[in-house]
């Protein structure tokens, strides 16, 4: 998009006004008004003197457009875009926003990718911006996924901040984070937590289902109504890169719906541009109907002058923008917009500096016959605590109050001195009368006002606090006495400390204690597996282990700590040697067994529930000795046309649900069959047979998941699981979750890209796989505890695999389902071909058990490896 916002001059009609200045509060490094200048009416210039407004490079905004010189192009700077595409944004008269406004923006919102915003390349780490809107009394929110602001980072960068409305009543802060994948790849909230923006407008908030970053406005809709005019304003400031120390605040018709200094916004040092200002849609269902804008204001700093109707900013509901054209320190010109201020109204000038500091608003009169009275009325100075007698020294504070703001407050000690020490900060008595007085900005004073103190000398004695005698995880650093001054906390746990009397009274000695939390012994991933040698790894998951006995069977202890409770675990020795595998296995069933298919039957392919009635032409009843090596037996060859993309498939339902299940089957790969050939293979399922084979976007976690075995073609034919599940990570495109499966062990590449957490990487060398040979393929699907968030409780899913009896993954901890109403229900058997160059040799499959218990290679029995993980002889 090339799009150039145009320089024109602008017109008001003038209206007679005149404005005057009153006081404005001082605390240090805040900016402080104390005058203006000028004869004023609508449009002319104004110069306002004081001190602390800092320098700027530039007195002008980076661009601001009100359309009233009847064009979209700024009145002040210029835009890099208006609207996209070409025309869907035009100048109107139909609604203005006040009296001292024709114009303003119109856009018709029914497109998609429809920007009704305003853009400014301009790249920086701080941005002020702000618009008004009015949404036509038609307009419909539809999806309700509409950019409302949104930052996007230079040099082709992907980086982006965006506030947006979402699901059609609330809305949240998030942004594209290259740290976990570039464009498409992380969309990921960008602050900690939520935010309870409905409790701003004075409703009660949702927790049933809050989401991170998230604003929680639910009233969203309602609040920012139809048929009326709103103002939105934004300060935004780059945090460090992958830091969460980034500053977004935003306000809504004054109200701040939105403070936070804890955002993280890039990670790398490039800094952004302004892409939305206004109204962004990505598809047709979000949202419709007429949008107006008008007063549109983006500078790169903080600093701007502002009217609005209350002398303290956070309670004003109208505020408007005052151009500024000249900037220094000390004095500021800018051009008036009255705005929607009536003549005869009273309103009340801010200064924002560069840090986000302001006045307290400096009074502003409109009307025709003058310009207002300044205050006459001196502050009035209060002292705390009150005059009179006290036991021990006191520390006093000084405080100013002012019908608009103070300006010193002055001190000093003696019946009859005068006030000239300034007061900055608490002051001890250093005799017995305190005389002060404060003045305000327009140099009003008040009269000298005294306060006496008598200090006793009754002895105070020491006093433990709260922590004295609690039980605790650290070093107390509060509530450490309730009389006398403590002394410094020594010691690890137990703590001890001293409360000082005064004034001769007694110390008082005070303990605390360690807390001491029970850890219990949990056994490790190496509990319960067959394997050939004694376990060195994967021991406890919790607790210190012992010592590994015995020979196979071997034993161990994971040992718990402050009294927590032992685990006992236990490994078995695989059996080596040849084992029998029944050709018939399925006339007796191994224990546990959910669903078995040996295709012995006289029509096996009638035990599946496949919709197409599984013809021969995809998946054939084959005679082959299989695994049992007899030359009748039978097995099902799966195989899709030579040089076709497709799939041969067999479907079964499981006859009910299940969190946890073991499957194994037989297969071989028939000569000839192309391992470079990008293929999927089979496994167990979860979620409604519907869901199979859907693949391009990351489950919801209630809705399926997906466990598939297959050859990694780019790498030497090992073996893993092509896996859809909800923490999918490994292959994702865009924040909408288009991701390809991950892979169990990743075998993707080493964790430069997608392999990127190291404990899902193999952590044994992996098998390969070659044509003509028989394997023995198992694997256990655990579904874990369901999370919401893949955070609270933790994620428990886990995927073991064992090729030939030997295991070569095992991954834990991973985030299948956000309920546990997601179960295991479904095994589908397949071969998918992905482009069309492959043979018609296809893969044999047979001996097929899904249990609820682990299964093996041969009944019950484990083969053991031979060379790199290839089978064992199997004898009939």
């Amino acid at each position: 998009m090339d799009f150039s916002g145009k320089h024109l001059t602008y017109f008001h009609a003038i209206l007679a006004v005149f404005i005057s200045v009153s006081v404005v509060s001082i605390a240090h490094g805040q900016p402080v008004v104390s005058g203006l200048s000028g004869t004023i009416s609508h449009s002319s210039s104004v110069t306002i003197s004081g001190s602390g407004f800092g320098s700027k490079t530039s007195a002008s905004p980076l661009a601001f457009g009100d359309m009233e010189n009847n064009s979209l192009n700024a009145r002040i700077g210029s835009w890099t875009q208006t609207g996209y595409p070409s025309g869907v944004l035009s100048v109107s008269s139909l609604h203005p926003r006040n009296a001292n406004s024709t114009y303003s923006a119109v856009c018709n919102f029914n497109m998609q990718n429809e920007f009704c915003a305003f853009q400014q390349q301009n790249s920086s780490t701080t941005w002020y911006a702000q618009y008004w809107v009015y949404l036509d009394s038609a307009f419909n929110w539809g999806d309700a996924n509409i950019k409302l602001f949104r930052l996007w980072a230079n040099s082709s960068g992907t980086e982006n901040l965006r506030v947006q409305s979402y699901n059609r009543v609330d809305v949240n802060v998030e942004g594209a984070d290259e740290g976990h994948g570039g464009y498409g790849k992380g969309w990921n909230p960008v602050v900690p937590g939520t935010a309870c923006s409905d409790l701003v407008f004075g409703h009660s908030c949702n927790t049933s289902d809050w989401l991170p970053g998230s604003l929680e406005w639910r009233n969203f809709q309602s609040d920012v109504g139809k048929g009326i005019w709103h103002l939105f304003q934004f300060e935004y400031q780059d945090g460090s890169p992958n830091t969460a120390n980034g500053v977004l605040r935003w306000w809504v018709d004054g109200k701040q719906v939105f403070n936070r200094t804890d955002v993280t916004t890039r990670t790398d040092s490039r800094t952004k541009f302004l892409q939305v200002l206004g109204f962004y849609r990505d598809a047709l269902a979000d949202g419709s109907g007429l949008v107006y804008l008008d007063d549109l204001y983006v500078d790169t700093t903080w600093q701007r002058i502002e009217i609005g109707n209350n002398s303290n900013y956070n309670n004003c509901t109208l505020r408007e923008i005052q151009p500024p054209t000249v900037w220094s320190d000390s004095s500021i010109t800018f051009k008036v917009n009255q705005g929607s201020f009536a003549n005869g109204s009273t309103g009340y000038i801010f200064v924002t500096d560069a840090s986000g500091t302001r006045n307290t608003g400096s009074t502003v009169t409109f009307g025709s016959s003058g310009g207002g009275t300044p205050d006459a009325t001196p502050p009035t100075s209060s002292v705390s605590p009150a005059a009179g007698a006290y036991a021990s020294s006191q520390t006093i504070n000084l405080s100013c109050t002012d019908n608009t703001a103070c300006a010193n407050t002055y001190y000093c000690w003696g019946s009859s001195c005068t006030p000239t020490s300034l007061y900055s900060v608490p002051i001890t008595i250093q005799a017995n009368t305190l005389r002060y007085y404060s003045t305000d900005t327009l140099s009003n004073s008040e009269s000298v006002k005294s306060s006496a103190y008598t200090i006793t000398s009754t002895p105070l004695n020491g006093s433990c606090g709260s922590s004295n005698s609690l039980s605790l995880t650290s070093a107390p650093t509060t509530n450490l006495c309730t009389q006398g001054t403590a002394s410094t906390v020594s010691g690890s746990g137990p703590w001890t400390w001293s409360c000082g009397g005064s004034n001769g009274g007694s110390t008082a000695s005070c303990t605390a204690y360690l807390l001491i939390t029970p850890v219990n012994g949990s056994c490790g991933g190496s509990n319960g597996l067959s394997l050939s040698s004694a376990p060195t790894t994967n021991l406890c998951t919790q607790g210190t282990a012992s010592s590994v006995s015995g020979s196979g069977p071997w034993s161990w202890t994971c040992n718990g700590s402050n009294g927590g409770s032992a685990s006992s675990c236990s490994a078995s020795l695989a059996s080596s040697g040849t084992v029998t595998v029944a050709r018939n296995e399925c006339t007796n069933p191994p224990s546990g067994t959910v669903f078995c298919e040996d295709f012995e039957g006289t029509n096996p392919k009638a035990n599946f529930n496949d919709y197409d009635g599984n013809p021969d032409t995809e998946n054939l009843i084959a005679t082959d000795s299989g695994p049992a090596g007899v030359s009748s037996n039978k097995a099902v060859k799966l195989w899709v046309a030579a040089n076709q993309d497709g799939s041969s498939d067999l479907v079964k339902v499981l006859p009910t649900t299940y969190d946890k299940l073991y499957a194994r089957w037989y297969f071989k790969f028939e000569p000839g069959f192309n391992f470079n050939n990008y293929n999927h293979g089979g496994g167990l399922t979860a979620g409604d047979r519907s869901y199979i084979g859907l693949s391009g976007n990351r489950p919801a976690g209630n809705d399926f998941a997906s466990f598939l075995m297959q050859p990694w073609s780019s790498n030497d034919t090992e073996p893993f699981s092509y896996t859809y599940y909800r923490g999918m990570y490994q292959n994702c495109a865009d924040p909408n979750g288009s991701c390809w499966g991950d892979s169990f062990p990743c075998v993707y590449d080493s964790g430069s890209t997608s392999c990127t957490k190291p404990a899902d990487r193999p952590t044994v060398t992996m098998p390969t796989l070659v044509t003509g040979q028989w394997y023995c393929y198992e694997q256990m699907i655990d579904m874990g505890t369901a999370s919401t968030n893949g955070v609270t409780p933790a994620p428990t899913g886990r995927i073991t695999q064992w090729l030939n009896g030997t295991q070569f993954g095992d991954n834990t901890n991973l985030w299948f389902r956000t309920t546990a109403n997601l179960k295991l229900q479904n095994l589908w058997l397949a071969l998918f071909e992905n482009n069309n160059s492959h043979s018609a040799s296809g893969e044999l499959i047979d001996n097929v058990v899904v249990s609820t218990q682990r299964i093996g290679c041969g009944g019950t029995v484990a083969l053991s490896p031979v060379g790199n993980l290839r089978p064992t002889q199997i004898i009939p």
